[in-house]
């Protein structure tokens, strides 16, 4: 989402894109080609809150392969939900999620 965001110059829009590991080779990547990088967790609500600050939308993704557990991708979710919600962004863009999250496992 965010490289389809860099690819539309003059839409008005700037593209920010969250990470926990904001030095890592994709996240300096994202950063040289013109993303606003801002740390944040999934985990951490206030975070993700703190991140989506001033923000047009969002669209979220989880990661469930990275702790296999159906559990932790729904919470996760709901963090970043809540997080929106809270902030107040104009639009939510979208969803997307591992396909365990969907059915429960």
């Amino acid at each position: 989402m965010v490289r389809a965001i860099l690819k539309q110059p003059g839409d008005g829009f700037r593209a920010r894109a969250l990470t926990r590991k904001p030095k890592s080779e994709k996240t300096i990547e994202l950063a040289s080609l013109g993303a606003e990088v801002v740390e944040a967790d999934l985990d951490n609500p206030d975070s993700l809150k703190q991140a989506f600050q001033g923000g047009y939308g969002v669209f979220c993704v989880t990661n469930f392969w990275e702790h296999l557990s159906p559990e932790t991708e729904i919470a996760q979710a709901a963090n970043m939900a809540k997080a929106a919600r809270d902030v107040g962004p104009q639009a939510r863009c979208g969803w997307q999620a591992g396909d365990r999250a969907a059915d429960g496992g």
